[in-house]
């Protein structure tokens, strides 16, 4: 019960435990899906909508029930569907012009749509509306943010290009690292007292303005550096030596 809300391990780590889930799941969902794409996404979605309204957010509280899988279901649906799409669309070589505009239209509008809700969730106070508010807006905005990047994908040349390019390239593949790493080493970097501060304790409460600004600049920075680091010398290796296992384990003839 205290695990995710009291655990003593990196917190951001609770989004694996949702992520192996489904996986265990996938495999058995996907043949579905591809024969059914439309049926399995609405069912899915139904799925997800249900527990989201009528199951969690009518609860007392939704500290320990607002990010299980159930409520997710919304999100795999929605990222399924556009990869779905996307197939189907990238294969109209006859009408990549008109399938250009349309994308590029649904990509302006998505990335506008995040924006308004992102700035209207931060209106909301307090934790049990700030949890709820999450749950109100996450099929709205796990759905346009898969339609930006379907948009994206299927948009004008110079559109795409601002959006896969050698540094978005980079930055994508230490995304992970660096989203996995950011909050157990900002929390270190405090209790560390890099940089220093002048409070005894907890200067973001203390009103530290010049503190709060390197500190947020010092947190950036690390956990970029980490993150590269952790990619390239720890998973991009280990990486490689998984695939050189599999291909000798398939030419031993560990297939059959």
């Amino acid at each position: 019960m205290y695990s995710y809300t009291h655990t003593r391990l990196n917190v951001v780590l609770w989004t694996l435990a949702v992520e192996v889930q489904f996986y265990l799941i996938l495999p058995a969902l996907g043949p579905v899906f591809r024969r059914w794409p439309i049926q399995t996404y609405l069912a899915m979605a139904g799925a997800g909508l249900a527990s989201i309204h009528l199951w969690t957010a009518p609860m007392a509280d939704t500290t320990l029930y607002v990010n299980r899988l159930p409520n997710m279901l919304v999100v795999y649906a929605n990222g399924m569907l556009a990869a779905h799409l996307y197939v189907c669309l990238a294969k109209l070589r006859k009408r990549r012009l008109l399938v250009a505009v349309i994308a590029t239209a649904v990509c302006l509008t998505a990335a506008w749509s995040v924006f308004r809700l992102v700035a209207d969730q931060s209106h909301v106070s307090g934790y049990d509306n700030v949890r709820l508010g999450q749950l109100e807006r996450r099929f709205a905005l796990s759905g346009c943010g898969a339609a930006f990047l379907l948009g994206g994908s299927l948009s004008f040349g110079p559109l795409r290009a601002l959006m896969s390019n050698r540094v978005t390239r980079f930055l994508a593949g230490i995304s992970f690292n660096f989203y996995i790493w950011h909050q157990w080493l900002a929390v270190q970097l405090k209790n560390w007292r890099v940089p220093p501060y002048a409070a005894p304790a907890n200067p973001n409460m203390a009103g530290e303005l010049p503190w709060q600004r390197d500190y947020t600049l010092v947190c950036f920075a690390a956990a970029f550096a980490l993150a590269v680091l952790v990619t390239y010398l720890v998973e991009k290796p280990c990486a490689r030596w998984i695939d050189k296992m599999r291909v000798r384990h398939l030419a031993s003839g560990g297939d059959r």
